[in-house]
């Protein structure tokens, strides 16, 4: 089992933020990445006397003895660097519906199929004062760019965040796949703020709040080639 910290900025995510006193905090769009901020993150090997499931009001949460083994950087892109099909999909203009203000390389999951390269995947995301988002996301398929803009959008978060706080998202896209079918992803999110103390780790101490992400999802595949489709669950 790993453990990972994910730095953004004056944000890790998880939500941390470092202030001067410890007390109960609130999240709001302001602590989230926006176009230009770089993503650092650290993982850590879970060592024996931490237990990672605890929680509670006023809690402190002591990980000062993991050692990082690997770290990552990305960066959170503007929506103009990342081509003109997607620039034009993605649009950061009040009338697009699937509007976004910054990008970052995506971890799209798809089934393997046959005779399709998937790659080079985006992921958008629009942070608003009212929730930071996942509104689509773009990869090169067979080597031409194809946006992809979710059919409802995957709400991570809703502003403000302050503990206690329980939401969900019902969020969805489709792919046709040239010459072999559709490919669909449903899933459900549901956030729960458990939590707020102090956290300590190699990196600091912060003040933070803890949010618990719950996701179920489920794939689908149909093909044209047999004329039938199936569909799976994703581990929850």
């Amino acid at each position: 089992m790993k453990i990972v910290f994910k730095k953004i900025n004056r944000v890790i995510l998880g939500l941390f933020i470092t202030t001067t006193g410890y007390a109960q905090i609130t999240i709001d769009n302001g602590d989230l990445p926006t176009a230009g901020d770089k993503k650092r993150v650290s993982i850590a090997q879970i060592v024996p006397g931490i237990n990672v499931t605890a929680t509670g009001a006023n809690h402190l949460w002591d990980f000062s003895a993991l050692q990082w083994v690997s770290q990552d950087v990305d960066t959170f892109l503007n929506i103009s660097q990342t081509g003109i099909t997607y620039q034009i999909a993605f649009a950061n203009l009040p009338v697009n519906p699937n509007r976004a203000n910054l990008a970052t390389k995506s971890n799209l999951q798809a089934p393997p199929v046959g005779g399709i390269s998937i790659s080079d995947a985006v992921a958008f995301y629009y942070n608003s004062t009212a929730s930071y988002k996942q509104v689509g996301f773009g990869a090169s398929i067979n080597g031409f760019p194809t946006p992809n803009p979710f059919n409802n959008h995957d709400v991570i978060y809703n502003f403000p965040l302050n503990h206690n706080d329980i939401d969900s998202s019902d969020s969805d896209f489709s792919l046709g796949i040239p010459g072999l079918g559709y490919y669909g992803y449903t899933q459900k999110r549901v956030n729960t703020c458990d939590g707020w103390g102090t956290l300590i780790t190699p990196f600091g101490q912060f003040d933070v709040l803890r949010v618990k992400s719950t996701i179920t999802g489920r794939d689908s595949l149909y093909l044209d080639t047999l004329g039938f489709g199936f569909g799976f669950n994703r581990p929850v």
